[in-house]
């Protein structure tokens, strides 16, 4: 009876753990699987599949026993890690806890093991999509500093596990088939369209002596949002011109609240510079603020996570925004692929993307990005420069969720 007893506890201590491998699993953002060696006591070698997020990962693996004695397992962790990216490389000092079930052998008994390990690892990015990950953990012996626990041990022997794997970020494969669909489509309809990290953008060509056609009635799009054409460029009789989102200004948003946001808007986007090369390889720098980010001279080059968290670190510093921050009337949003700002109101939702709003950028934009440079070049040659400046930034300050209808900016936006 006591031996039932203690098999319902190891059936349910396993059901148990891998249930909330279960729920930590489906929240990453990338997966992936490979080949696990251990050596503690004995040697043990298999295969596992992970999920990864930035800064966990979770387990499952199976291995079988290299001694002789005919075990096998099966295991569920969780690793917490602090990443350090650079070029295509991603490095991590990690921590790991796994629950440990063997069975079979000679005897056919079944145990109960948990594992504590600590060690790091590295990720290097094949493409936007695959990647490579190693990772080597040593696992002290705690058998004799722990006391001993009846149903599972600790620790039992020292020893060390290495795990090789291939990753997949399944956001950007999805992101890269929808490029080549529009690029199909561009082929199509011959017009040169700039997308800015899902902002709207085209560039059009007109003669002077005709008139320009006009922006279509704001009843069309919603409630006083606009499209705006400015010129950039004139070359004898023709003029080349940029078509730009305008939100409207909202009426159910203090006029105050708007303009100090308004403000860190401009602040974020005179502070960043989107680097492309990040982006393009996924090695976004992990950047934190203090105090000296304040400064009007600070500057900084990320993606969207660095915009979105520098929006956030100037806005803590108001105490009226830091309360509305608190209430949750002020949020920070993320999908599989981007971050951004949000503002709710009893009736609409705003969003506020300060990486959408911005026009600098670093790095070698790539893909359906890439006329990303011929819009920042226009920036900073074009007569109209500041009216091109303006125009960006607001494209994406207080957009109304009712006016985003594209396909790639209502995903990139968790809609």
């Amino acid at each position: 009876m006591k031996e039932n007893n203690k098999t319902k506890y190891n059936n349910l201590n396993f059901f148990l753990s891998s249930f909330l491998f279960f729920i930590l699993y489906v929240g990453c953002a990338s997966y992936g699987a490979g080949g696990v060696y251990s050596s503690n006591d004995q040697s043990e070698m298999g295969v596992y599949v992970f999920g990864n997020s930035d800064y966990e990962e979770t387990t499952l693996s199976y291995t079988g026993n290299l001694s002789g004695n005919d075990t096998q397992s099966l295991g569920a962790g969780l690793i917490l890690k602090i990443p350090f990216s650079f070029w295509k490389i991603a490095l991590f000092p990690l921590a790991n806890i796994e629950y440990q079930r063997v069975f079979g052998g000679t005897d056919e008994t079944v145990r109960n093991l948990v594992w504590f390990r600590f060690g790091g690892g590295l990720d290097f990015s094949i493409n936007e999509a695959f990647y490579v990950r190693g990772e080597g953990m040593y696992a002290p012996d705690m058998s004799s500093t722990l006391p001993p626990i009846d149903v599972f041990g600790l620790n039992p022997a020292a020893g060390f596990t290495i795990r090789f794997g291939l990753g997949w970020r399944p956001g950007v494969a999805i992101t890269s088939e929808r490029k080549e669909k529009r690029e199909e489509k561009r082929k199509e309809k011959p017009v040169d369209t700039n997308r800015e990290q899902g902002n709207r953008e085209q560039t059009h060509t007109v003669q002077t002596e005709k008139a320009e056609k006009p922006a279509p009635p704001a009843a069309e799009i919603y409630r006083g949002d606009t499209l705006v054409s400015i010129p950039y460029k004139i070359e004898g009789n023709t003029t080349s011109s940029w078509s730009i989102f305008q939100p409207s200004i909202p009426n159910d948003v203090p006029h105050d609240i708007y303009t100090k946001l308004w403000n860190i808007n401009q602040k974020t986007i005179k502070a960043g510079k989107y680097d492309f090369n990040a982006f393009n390889y996924n090695t976004a720098h992990f950047i934190t603020y203090d105090e000296s980010a304040l400064s009007d001279d600070f500057t900084f080059t990320g993606v969207c996570m660095n915009y979105a968290d520098y929006f956030i670190f100037v806005l803590k510093h108001d105490d009226v925004l830091l309360e509305l921050y608190n209430k949750g009337i002020i949020t920070t949003n993320s999908s599989p692929s981007h971050k951004w700002i949000e503002y709710h109101t009893e009736n609409n939702r705003y969003i506020i993307d300060p990486t959408w709003n911005d026009w600098d950028y670093v790095g070698q934009p790539a893909g359906m990005y890439a006329n990303n440079a011929a819009f920042a070049e226009a920036c900073r040659t074009s007569f109209n420069r500041e009216k091109l400046i303006e125009a960006k930034a607001r494209s994406w300050f207080f957009r109304n969720v009712r006016t985003i209808t594209d396909e790639y900016d209502r995903d990139a936006h968790g809609m």
